[in-house]
């Protein structure tokens, strides 16, 4: 049995319901276009994302990491989002355009 739901008299499989509001969340929400267009991961709000799974970040993003020390092993866009958590952050890395990057943000 299909189930459809009558929205303004427009009719839609509830399937297509539950994609848009994925959609809807992962435009909103995470950011996913802005970061399609702009090559770098950001939330909703423009704020620079670890590409991390989306749960894993939910998680992290819900916790005071405020002068916590963070190692990372590989520098990267997380690196930026530690730091803007308050964690005072450690890395090492091979890769000399991060190593660029991330002493000209320091």
């Amino acid at each position: 049995m299909n189930q459809v739901v009558n929205i303004n008299d427009t009719k839609l499989p509830i399937e297509e319901l539950h994609l848009l509001f994925l959609i809807y969340k992962l435009r909103n929400d995470f950011g996913f276009l802005e970061s399609s267009k702009n090559n770098s991961p950001v939330n909703g709000n423009g704020e620079v994302m670890p590409l991390y799974t989306y749960p894993c970040y939910e998680y992290l993003n819900s916790i005071d990491w405020s002068g916590s020390k963070v190692f990372e092993f590989g520098c990267g866009w997380s690196t930026f989002w530690w730091e803007s958590k308050g964690a005072d952050v450690y890395g090492v890395d091979n890769d000399q355009t991060w190593i660029d990057k991330i002493n000209s943000h320091s």
